[in-house]
C-alpha cells in the first residue's frame, strides 16, 4: 500500500496494490506518469482534482492487467490546458467519480481507453467524454458488458427541476454567448451495454459543439430524459450511432433523439 503524497512517476510489477495518493499535474508539476503492470488494483483519493487530474501539464497513466477499481472525487481522468491518457488493458473496472471526469477537457485533450472487460462508469456531471471549448473528450471501450451511468446530484432547474443534469456520455459543451465547444466522443466497440443519463445525455451538442455517440454492436440500452440521443442544441450537432443489436431507447421528454434545436444538427 502507497500512502504518501504527491507522486510525479511509480513503475508497479505486480500484486494487488492500493495507491492512496495524489497523482495528478499542474504549475508546480506538470507531469505524472504511473505503470501498474499487474494486479487487481484500488485507485482512491477523496479529494477533488488530486488523482488522474491535469491543470497544465500532462498525465500519463497506464495498467496493464487486472480487475480494478478508481474511485475518485470531482476533476479525474481529466485536462484543463493540458493532456491526460489513461489506458486499462484487461479486466473488469470500476470507474467512478464526480463532476468533470472520465475523459473530460477543457483547452486540452482527455482520453480514457479500456480496451477489454465488463465495466462500470459511474459519474455526477459533465464526465464520460465531454468536450468543452477548445477540446477533446474521448472515453473508448473495446469490449465487454458495460454499464454507463451518469447524474444522481445535480438537478436541472428551472427547466426539469425533479431530474438530473447529466451533461455527458458523449457531449461537446461551449459557453454562451463567447466560448463554443468542443468535441465529446464515447465509442463502444462491442457488447450487452446500458447507458443511464438524466438532462442532456448520450450524444449531444450544445453551443457551437459536437458531441458522439458510437455503439458498434451489442443488445443495448438508452435511457435519458431531455435533449438526449443524438441530439443538438444551438448552433452545434449530436450524433448517436448503433451499428447493430436489438437495442431499446427510451426517452421520457421532447426534444430528444435525433433532434435538432436553434440551427443544430441531430
Amino acid at each position: 500500500r502507497l500512502r504518501s503524497r504527491r507522486i510525479a512517476f511509480i513503475l508497479e510489477p505486480g500484486g494487488n496494490d492500493v495507491y492512496d495518493l495524489d497523482i495528478y499535474a499542474d504549475w508546480q508539476q506538470p507531469l505524472y506518469t504511473l505503470i501498474d503492470l499487474k494486479g487487481d488494483d484500488i485507485y482512491r483519493n477523496k479529494g477533488p482534482a488530486a488523482l488522474f487530474s491535469v491543470i497544465g501539464g500532462i498525465g500519463l497513466s497506464l495498467d496493464l492487467e487486472g480487475d480494478d477499481q478508481y474511485l475518485t472525487d470531482d476533476f479525474a481522468f481529466c485536462a484543463y490546458l493540458g493532456i491526460n491518457v489513461h489506458r486499462d488493458l484487461k479486466g473488469a473496472d470500476i470507474y467512478r467519480s464526480g463532476l468533470f471526469s472520465q475523459a473530460a477537457a477543457m483547452f486540452g485533450l482527455a482520453l480514457l481507453l479500456d480496451e477489454s472487460g465488463s465495466d462500470s462508469y459511474s459519474a455526477t456531471s459533465f464526465a464520460q467524454a465531454l468536450g468543452g471549448t477548445m477540446a477533446t473528450g474521448a472515453l473508448l471501450d473495446l469490449g465487454g458488458d458495460d454499464l454507463y451511468y451518469i447524474g444522481g446530484k445535480y438537478y436541472h432547474k428551472p427547466l426539469m427541476p425533479n431530474d438530473y443534469r447529466s451533461m455527458g456520455q458523449g457531449m461537446g459543451f461551449g459557453f454562451r454567448p463567447d466560448y463554443g465547444g468542443g468535441l465529446g466522443l464515447l465509442y463502444d466497440h462491442s457488447g450487452n451495454d446500458k447507458y443511464i443519463g438524466g438532462v442532456y445525455a448520450q450524444g449531444v451538442g450544445y453551443w457551437y459543439a459536437g458531441g458522439i455517440l458510437i455503439d458498434e454492436a451489442g443488445n443495448d440500452v438508452y435511457n435519458a430524459i431531455y435533449y438526449p440521443q443524438g441530439s443538438g442544441i444551438h448552433l452545434a450537432y449530436g450524433i448517436l450511432f448503433d451499428g447493430e443489436g436489438d437495442d431499446n431507447y427510451y426517452t421520457r421528454n421532447c426534444p430528444g433523439q435525433g433532434a435538432g434545436h436553434d440551427w443544430s444538427l441531430g
